[in-house]
């Protein structure tokens, strides 16, 4: 699933999957530029929401963005 994908599908229609995901492309720059400030709002929405990987990745330390390699979508 690309950027553009999740970002309409977590953003626009506010799917937890998508919002987590969306936060773990921003974390490591996958297919865009790193961006941990905005991997972590979008961990909180996902959090919000109830999605509870959202609620780990959460904590994760900012200054290593390689730290979370693959979270899988159910």
């Amino acid at each position: 699933v690309g950027f553009c994908t999740l970002e309409l599908v977590g953003n626009r229609l506010g799917n937890i999957e998508a919002l987590c995901n969306l936060g773990v492309c921003l974390h490591i720059g996958r297919g865009v530029k790193v961006d941990t400030h905005n991997a972590q709002l979008h961990f909180e929405k996902a959090s919000k929401k109830g999605h509870p990987d959202a609620e780990l990745l959460l904590g994760m330390d900012t200054e290593k963005p390689a730290e979370v390699t693959q979270v899988t979508v159910s």
